[in-house]
């Protein structure tokens, strides 16, 4: 089915209602929304949360579910890419929407260009509201006794760098946890579990998140399907747990590295992780403050590169074997070894780590699997285009394989690396390349591990605490 076929039969997608109820002890969340012929019902069920929703105002719940539902728009408003998207659930100002607009445009650009949508036309889609009424304002006399800090939590390095970091210190009493639920409505990933047990944080909320079955069935007639901003999502919901479990503080743990775009499109950069960049981070604080509430939200490392992270992780073995960042084997608990991911965590931690406690954790030596060849090119910047997965830009993930390379050298009596194994080998290969393109790989490599993005949101205490971590892996 074509793109002018769905947006001729489907002219108008509407958001139609959003409800909370109060199940025993749990939150309840429901929407309606889709086109004419398309309904879709979405749910999510926030665990242990009766308690919080009972303690805030109406108003303020009513608003949050409400903001929690456009943000999940996207995930079915992809499928026929209506012109119009009709907002009846409730009120927007002009500057809310222009806000929408922009992240519809922004974070859909990787689904534009998977499905080859020109979404420049002024008239590309417009959002406007039915429902009149005033815009929730958060109040911002609330008091809190303790600074306490909700963390998402995926089960990847940068999650449990920043649960490490902050709970040691802030204490791990005013720590907490959130992560989403996988196939089980109550069973959270694994190692979700695992890195918040070995920091200490004692609590671990956990959210279902039930997408209406009805996408993937459309999906498979030939509706379009594609990324969506699915951190500008957390991000939403972040804020919607913090008031309800009274936490003061979101922090996430996107990095420097999420800035990069993966290509062009259409002379717009296509980033796969924009809602993981600053600019999201950005625009996402000043909409939180202006109409969600008065909570802080930051990312914890987003002054370093994904490269400086893994170096931080390094220093951190007792999560050696609680990781999980390959997507592939997310609800297997387990490395494919064969993706992007697997391949960027493997190259990012080789230098820092002993070669056969890297083939304990991921079972192999990646860089012995001559099938991965063609994704080192990419990775590198020598191939089709940078994967669209959340790895490290291109200039860190070279800098990643000349460490790796250098390590190998300077212990030629590892029984890993008496001979160079061939994605290191393809890589000497292209050094030359490299250098036309990035100069001297020393001092490149030298510049990012002593980079300190100011681009960031973090109070003094956490760069000093953040900044210190990293000093300290200079001299280990």
């Amino acid at each position: 089915m074509n793109l002018s076929t769905l947006r001729e039969k489907h002219p108008v997608f509407t958001y139609r209602s959003s409800a909370w109820k109060i199940n025993g002890d749990d939150l309840s969340l429901e929407w309606e929304m889709g086109t004419k012929e398309l309904k879709f019902s979405p749910k999510v069920t926030i665990f242990k949360a009766a308690g919080g929703a009972s303690k805030l105002a109406k108003g303020e719940l009513d608003n949050l579910v409400f903001h929690l539902g456009l943000a999940d728009i996207f995930s079915y408003w992809k499928t026929t890419c209506s012109p119009e998207i009709k907002i009846s659930a409730g009120f927007l100002t002009a500057d809310q929407i222009a806000w929408w607009h922009d992240l519809l445009i922004s974070g859909m650009g990787q689904y534009f260009y998977t499905n080859q949508i020109d979404f420049r036309p002024v008239d590309f889609v417009r959002l406007y509201v039915t429902s009149r009424g005033r815009v929730y304002q958060p109040t911002s006399d609330q008091i809190w006794e303790n600074q306490r800090v909700l963390i998402p939590v995926g089960g990847g390095q940068d999650s449990a760098v920043t649960l490490e970091l902050l709970s040691k210190y802030h204490g791990p009493e005013n720590v907490g946890a959130f992560a989403m639920t996988i196939s089980k409505a109550t069973e959270v990933p694994p190692a979700s579990e695992r890195l918040v047990k070995t920091a200490g944080v004692p609590r671990l909320i956990k959210v279902h998140r039930e997408l209406d079955p009805e996408i993937f069935v459309l999906s498979e007639k030939g509706y379009l399907n594609g990324h969506v901003p699915f951190t500008a999502y957390l991000s939403f919901l972040s804020v919607l747990i913090a008031r309800l479990f009274g936490f003061s503080e979101v922090a996430f743990s996107n990095e420097r590295s999420s800035n990069e775009a993966n290509l062009e499109y259409l002379r717009a950069k296509i980033n796969h992780q924009y809602s993981k960049s600053f600019e999201f981070e950005q625009k996402f604080r000043e909409y939180n403050l202006r109409y969600l509430s008065d909570l802080s939200y930051l990312s914890f490392l987003r002054p370093l590169y994904e490269l400086q992270i893994t170096r931080l992780f390094s220093h951190m073995p007792q999560y050696f074997a609680q990781i999980r960042s390959c997507n592939v084997g997310y609800k297997s608990d387990s490395w494919c070894g064969q993706c992007p991911k697997c391949l960027s965590i493997f190259v990012g931690l080789f230098p820092f780590v002993k070669t056969e406690q890297l083939r304990q954790i991921f079972g192999a030596n990646l860089f012995e699997n001559e099938n991965l060849i063609d994704l080192t090119m990419n990775v590198l910047g020598l191939g089709a285009g940078k994967p669209f997965e959340c790895i490290g830009t291109f200039e860190e993930t070279v800098v990643a394989f000349y460490l790796s390379l250098k390590k190998g050298q300077a212990d030629p009596g590892q029984s890993a690396m008496r001979k160079t194994p061939v994605l290191l080998e393809h890589f000497k290969k292209n050094m030359t390349i490299l250098e036309n393109k990035l100069g001297d790989l020393q001092k490149l490599s030298e510049k990012i591990l002593a980079s300190w993005d100011k681009n960031n949101h973090l109070p003094t205490g956490y760069q000093k605490v953040l900044k210190n971590a990293y000093a300290k892996t200079n001299n280990q």
